[in-house]
């Protein structure tokens, strides 16, 4: 039998039908009315992205600020920190070499101006004497001559070792570096239990017990043992010493350490 058409009855099943109209069977697909088909819509309108786009910036504003805003308040640990390594080092460096090593210490060192007294945060500079004779040594210290470098002569702004010689510019720590400059040699008035009273004391001016105005030193030996010298190079008669950073913006975020002569012991007072 030849199947001649396809009807829709309505909205039912679709009848096939034959070609004197009888209808033989019904068809496996449904048959629907046409449905309107609306376009999709897609991408973004010129004002959804520039909200977008502001709502980066601001939030991208405020991180920055606070990222800043922390640095400046961990800069004085993080400069407490780094002071704590090089002590340690310096130390570990004079048992295991058997030389002197000195930690100069210039309290007001301006990096950017290169000046001593006034500006700068301050600046520590490591420094082994392989020789033995920095302190009587009248060499200069630009490389130039026959005689090593003396620590009458020596400044950070323009030391370079001299040919042959086994003395070392070791290590340098500038507070000037620190985020904000948010750290200086310094500490506040709080007293401390004995026998770090007298070193705190002597540490609220500049932040080290026994450096003059411009500088001071401590020598680690190969012995163990401690010596702080004054600006001059002269001995400072201190049985313990002390050295403290603070905040610049809070006085009262300071770290003192303490330095034994006798065993070459240094430990964070506060």
């Amino acid at each position: 039998m030849l199947l001649t058409s396809l009807r829709a009855e309505g909205f039912g099943r679709a009848k096939w039908t034959d070609s004197e109209g009888r209808k033989t069977g019904s068809s496996l697909a449904q048959v629907r009315p046409a449905m309107k088909i609306r376009p999709s819509r897609s991408g973004f309108t010129l004002l959804e992205i520039m909200v977008v786009v502001a709502i980066i910036g601001i939030v991208t504003s405020m991180a920055a600020v606070t990222a800043t805003q922390i640095g400046a308040r961990n800069a004085t640990q993080n400069a407490a920190s780094d002071l704590s390594s090089l002590l340690q080092g310096a130390r570990a460096r004079a048992e295991q070499r058997g030389s002197d090593v000195y930690v100069i210490i210039y309290p007001r060192w301006d990096k950017t101006a290169a000046t001593t007294t006034t500006g700068g945060r301050g600046a520590v500079f490591v420094y082994e004497d392989g020789n033995g004779d920095f302190l009587t040594s009248t060499g200069v210290c630009n490389g130039s001559g026959t005689l090593d470098c003396g620590f009458a002569n020596f400044s950070p702004a323009a030391f370079t070792p001299r040919t042959g010689s086994t003395d070392r510019f070791v290590q340098a720590i500038y507070l000037d570096d620190y985020p904000k400059k948010n750290a200086r040699f310094g500490k506040d008035t709080t007293a401390f239990a004995p026998p770090f009273t007298a070193i705190g004391t002597a540490a609220d001016t500049n932040g080290c017990s026994f450096c003059g105005a411009i500088r001071g030193a401590v020598v680690f030996t190969g012995e163990q043992q401690l010596r702080f010298l004054d600006q001059t190079g002269l001995p400072v008669a201190q049985r313990v010493a002390g050295i403290a950073v603070q905040g610049v913006d809070n006085a009262s975020n300071s770290f003192l350490f303490g330095l034994v002569g006798a065993t070459g012991l240094v430990t964070l007072v506060k």
